[in-house]
């Protein structure tokens, strides 16, 4: 399974850190910040080089309730998606002769996205919501067969459409559950498999805690 390089994991410590450093001056009222971190499951819809479900993601965010209706915040998430492919025989790019081998596909999805969400009437437990996330998206395209390895880096931009609800788990509300469903469309493309776009549907689950000091 990849591992999350230092500098996007650095990226994102950063920027949760000068929202929840900037929210401090904007919110004088009690559970407006919260921070996530959650599980993501990821089935790609549009290409077959990677066309199995990835159980390898998760994210962490930090969202700014405006007001019971509307919250913005920032979000950083990550998947891997595997696929591997039985003994074959392929010509060498770099050298005369074939080799027959078998082959693993992997690509590395790592986005940074600001969103905004629109929360619904709510009771004293569910608050459902749709929602719109938009940023940056780093791929990595991986192929390893014997002892060669192909590799492309890639970032593009995404949007991610989403519907979902906050379960409300403790009395004062600073604890919640979170589940969403999101669709994501990502620019980043690598002609020489024949990826145009990254498309993909994915589900989160995770819990929220407030950050903010009681006064």
């Amino acid at each position: 399974m990849k591992k999350i390089s230092l500098f996007n994991l650095s990226v994102a410590i950063v920027l949760l850190f000068l929202l929840g450093s900037s929210s401090s001056v904007l919110a004088q009222q009690e559970n407006k910040l919260f921070f996530g971190v959650g599980y993501n499951i990821t089935q790609p819809l549009n290409n077959s080089f990677t066309d199995k479900t990835g159980f390898y993601g998760g994210h962490v965010e930090a969202e700014y309730y405006i007001d019971n209706t509307y919250s913005v915040g920032f979000n950083a998430s990550w998947n891997t998606l595997l696929k591997y492919i039985p003994p074959k025989t392929y010509p060498l790019q770099y050298e005369a002769g074939d080799i027959t081998t078998d082959m693993y596909n992997s690509v590395y999805n790592m986005a940074y996205t600001l969103f905004g969400r629109y929360h619904f009437k709510q009771n004293d437990r569910f608050k459902p919501f749709v929602g719109l996330a938009l940023g940056a998206q780093n791929t990595e395209f991986e192929e390893y067969y014997s002892i060669y390895q192909d590799r492309q880096n890639k970032w593009g931009f995404v949007a991610r459409p989403e519907v979902g609800t906050v379960i409300c788990i403790s009395k004062n509300k600073k604890t919640n559950l979170i589940a969403a469903l999101d669709y994501s469309y990502a620019t980043n493309a690598n002609k020489a498999i024949g990826i145009n776009n990254i498309q993909g549907v994915e589900f989160k689950i995770g819990i929220q805690f407030n950050l903010e000091r009681r006064y």
